[in-house]
């Protein structure tokens, strides 16, 4: 099977955040519309932004939707990612009284909101993948942006089938394979079924040979995430979800970059809480993947600013944080 293709979006204004600066131990690397570093090697990026368990939060819409067209301004290639639980789908979660129907409206006002944002890809996150009535696939097939889930096999027709990976290609050619991996933690419906994660990464690792870079969008939670990046030494990064990790800054895990941003609370929403969105960087030179670094930040009231420094302490394992 192949995934499909698309492209970054137009420019639009800029906010005042810099964030286009290099990776570990390059100092700030020349490009338009950023800082200028005196003879250094010229290197091309791409900007990956992502969020993760958002779970119907829509806070601060218009200060996130100018952040992110003011980084499309930048002249760099930037694609914006879902790693999953876009929805709530305990009814536990939902307001006292509410019913399907409320959930449908809600879904589908949340991925209105994710195309006019123009989201690039997704992950399904489990609250996606658990079937209420035909409202969960009508939200689902609302979407303009393509899902991704290699090791999710459906045989129903209350969902749609989902693409096992996305081909994202810059206007200079550059082109990254985004897999996805989801996780089923409910007893199953019917004609639905959740795969091994490393056995359907390992069916799909040519494409880290094929393309310029091969990244899991992934709904599996830290644990497997750190567990896949030291399996798989090829992939560029690994980009989660569903444990709502607060990786403040990505850490590297046998080379491979893991990123989390930490997400909303499904059960107790906070109408005023920042939005929490990731920034990987991918650096080149020539064809050569050279360097990667990752941040969080927070989008409030304020604008953007860094969501804090990642601590490893109490989170059952210690990595190396890529300074950017």
């Amino acid at each position: 099977m192949t995934g499909f293709r698309t492209r970054p979006g137009g420019p639009a204004l800029l906010t005042g955040v810099l964030l286009l600066w290099g990776c570990a131990g390059t100092g700030p690397a020349p490009i338009e519309g950023g800082p200028a570093g005196g003879g250094l090697a010229e290197r091309s990026r791409i900007v990956i932004l992502h969020d993760n368990d958002t779970h119907l939060h829509d806070n601060h819409r218009a200060e996130t939707l100018a952040f992110i067209e003011g980084m499309r301004s930048r002249g760099v290639p930037v694609f914006l990612l879902s790693a999953g639980d876009i929805v709530v789908r305990h009814e536990t979660g939902w307001p006292e009284g509410a019913g399907v129907e409320w959930y449908r409206e809600r879904g589908l006002e949340m991925f209105a909101r994710m195309n006019e944002f123009g989201y690039d890809l997704a992950v399904p996150g489990n609250h996606e993948l658990f079937v209420h009535g035909t409202a969960t696939r009508e939200i689902l097939e609302s979407a303009r942006f393509p899902m991704v889930a290699a090791n999710i096999r459906i045989d129903t027709h209350a969902l749609p089938r989902f693409a096992p990976y996305h081909v994202l290609e810059t206007d200079d050619g550059r082109s990254l394979a985004v897999l996805g991996l989801s996780v089923i933690n409910f007893e199953p419906h019917e004609g639905l079924e959740e795969l091994d994660y490393g056995e359907t990464v390992g069916q799909y690792l040519h494409l880290a040979d094929e393309h310029d870079a091969m990244i899991l969008l992934t709904h599996i939670g830290i644990r497997y995430e750190i567990e896949l990046a030291n399996r798989f030494p090829q992939l560029a990064a690994v980009i989660g979800g569903h444990t709502h990790t607060p990786l403040t800054e990505a850490i590297r895990v046998n080379g491979v970059l893991v990123a989390q941003t930490g997400g909303q609370s499904h059960r107790e929403p906070d109408p005023e809480a920042g939005v929490l969105l990731g920034v990987v960087v991918l650096e080149f030179e020539g064809n050569e993947l050279v360097d990667r670094c990752g941040w969080v930040l927070r989008i409030g009231p304020e604008g953007a600013r860094p969501a804090g420094t990642y601590s490893g302490a109490g989170l059952g394992w210690e990595a190396e944080v890529p300074s950017c």
